[in-house]
């Protein structure tokens, strides 16, 4: 597991706004947190999934996280919030759904 975190937000503003559930299809930037305070945008995609019963790669998708369509990649090299099999950085997952969590 990576000590990078990544995190879907809208492109409207710099966070969610508390109360506001996310829409499937949205477009989405994938942040890189930096101890929690700092974010840096490594990627963009759309929300694939907000169902926690929803499967990443064969893995329910579980609490706290995301199904997100990776797009776009910045940082190529970055590790995986959750790695699979067949992707363990940004850019091997171009094309295709990760899991990340969603703050």
């Amino acid at each position: 597991m990576s000590s990078h975190a990544f995190t879907p937000q809208s492109q409207q503003g710099s966070g969610m706004e508390e109360g506001i559930v996310p829409v499937e299809n949205a477009k989405c930037q994938l942040l890189r947190w930096y101890m929690f305070e700092e974010e840096e945008i490594v990627g963009e995609g759309k929300i694939a999934s907000i169902d926690l019963s929803a499967k990443v790669h064969h893995m329910p998708l579980g609490r706290d996280c995301w199904k997100v369509w990776v797009e776009e990649v910045y940082m190529s090299q970055l590790p995986l919030y959750r790695p699979t099999d067949e992707f363990r950085v940004l850019s091997e997952a171009m094309g295709s759904t990760v899991t990340l969590p969603k703050r």
